[in-house]
């Protein structure tokens, strides 16, 4: 299993990359690859090529989880998602109920 951690390094102002390699850290990720969202990134292609069991991180804030929601329009994804706030503006999580930040 590899975990894939799409991160947003202008999330949490300026503070995600960081905070992605704590995340790594704390759920003992042996294998990881940290992807700035804001490189041009072919999710058709990526995701594809990613083992079944593999683990997609989406940490960032509202706008981050909404450009992985559009741009992965139309990919089957296979792989189990997990979202982690990261930014200033988390009201999905908000909206849901859920405290801020990355509980594993």
């Amino acid at each position: 299993m590899k975990y894939y951690i799409l991160y947003n390094p202008m999330a949490g102002h300026g503070s995600a990359k960081e905070e992605a390699i704590k995340l790594s850290e704390r759920l003992g990720c042996a294998d990881v690859d940290y992807i700035d969202v804001t490189t041009d990134i072919d999710y058709s292609a990526l995701i594809p090529r990613l083992n079944d069991d593999d683990v997609l991180v989406v940490m960032g804030g509202d706008g981050t989880l909404n450009h992985f929601v559009n741009a992965t329009e139309g990919v089957e994804i296979k792989q189990e998602i997990l979202y982690c706030s990261g930014g200033t503006g988390n009201d999905f999580l908000r909206d849901l109920g859920k405290e801020e930040g990355c509980d594993p």
